[in-house]
């Protein structure tokens, strides 16, 4: 089969591999498309990867077209997102259902080979079936759609005000998760015009940030001094994850999706105010809970079947999977029009 094999970082070359053995209990999927994660970026260009050579690819939707032993062949022809996380099933993590803090988990398109190739293959755990009326380019972005619920999950409440911090992929997905969630209004604060324009269209009230002005005010001004029941980082911008406690209320929630690359400093006066008004902090990593693969996942199939949930406005680039290295180089680039990217078969 042909793959995507990331040599060292920027050493990408689509080319001939051996076709991936099938283990009991697991399926080769033949893979129509790949989200293209922003870890994998670091992954393929500048070095952060587990070990190279490596196939990345952990968003992946396809069809199944082989069956391992114990696995019902009546699966195969079934079109399926695949769930990247293999958890060890024996640490206290994973006996809790707790599968996002597996001691000693593996990962597609990380710790080991992913979908960025003709087929992939997977445990038939890990996969979640779709119905007609969901795409394989929905299912190739249904991981990020499920870490962002999985965040939100049990933390919005009816009519509450919700900022949602970061515009991308992640934040796209947040704002549609929290207005089904009974969200009251939602508020997206970024700095690039075009990613407003698709949140307000996705039913967001947009606030434009920049260098001298964090949106806090607009906020203010919004909920009468009020701020937000609950904020939700998905950027990752140090300095913006620390602005998050200017904008909760007394007794709010935020929740941290994204990772950064700096330190988050907090002054006096916001953790003040997290400690006066007893702010709760929650972090928030991948999708995972019991039954496997997750509820995060089968609810996004389920929200995308009934139109309640979309990925039209959000996957706004496509490039062959062959052209793999073209499309890992161009969202480097950080077009302000670019915000989820697909590799297709």
């Amino acid at each position: 089969m042909k793959a995507v094999i990331v040599h060292s970082a920027g050493d990408i070359r689509w080319e001939d591999v051996p076709d991936p053995t099938v283990p009991p209990g697991w399926v080769r999927v033949a893979v129509k498309a790949v989200g293209v994660c922003t870890s994998d970026i670091g992954r393929a260009l500048h070095g952060s990867a587990y070990h190279y050579p490596i196939v990345l690819g952990h968003e992946i939707g396809g069809l199944v077209v082989e069956v391992g032993e114990r696995v019902d062949e009546a699966i195969v022809g079934r079109r399926v997102a695949v769930a990247p996380l293999i958890p060890c099933g024996r640490c206290e993590w994973c006996e809790h259902g707790r599968y996002s803090m597996c001691d000693n988990y593996d990962y597609l398109g990380s710790r080991r080979d992913g979908g960025c190739a003709e087929y992939v293959v997977a445990p038939e755990r890990n996969l979640v079936f779709l119905p007609d009326n969901v795409s394989l380019e929905d299912a190739g972005v249904l991981e990020p759609a499920s870490v962002t619920l999985h965040g939100l999950d049990k933390r919005v409440f009816a009519n509450d005000d919700v900022v949602v911090l970061g515009a991308g992929n992640l934040g796209l997905f947040a704002l549609q998760q929290a207005l089904i969630l009974g969200a009251g209004r939602v508020f997206v604060i970024d700095i690039i015009n075009y990613r407003l324009d698709i949140a307000a269209r996705l039913g967001a009230i947009p606030i434009q940030a920049d260098a001298n002005n964090d949106g806090t005010q607009v906020l203010m001004d919004y909920t009468n001094g009020r701020r937000a029941d609950l904020v939700v980082d998905t950027c990752g911008v140090a300095s913006v994850q620390a602005n998050a406690l200017a904008q909760v209320r007394k007794g709010g929630r935020i929740v941290f999706m994204g990772l950064p690359l700096k330190d988050a400093c907090i002054t006096p006066k916001n953790f003040n105010w997290l400690v006066r008004c007893e702010v709760e902090l929650f972090g928030s990593w991948n999708s995972y809970s019991a039954p496997y693969p997750g509820t995060a996942w089968h609810a996004n199939v389920n929200y995308l079947a009934s139109g309640k949930l979309t990925t039209a406005p959000i996957i706004t680039h496509r490039f062959p999977m062959r052209d793999a290295d073209k499309a890992y180089r161009y969202l480097d680039e950080g077009h302000d029009n670019v915000i989820k990217v697909l590799l297709v078969n």
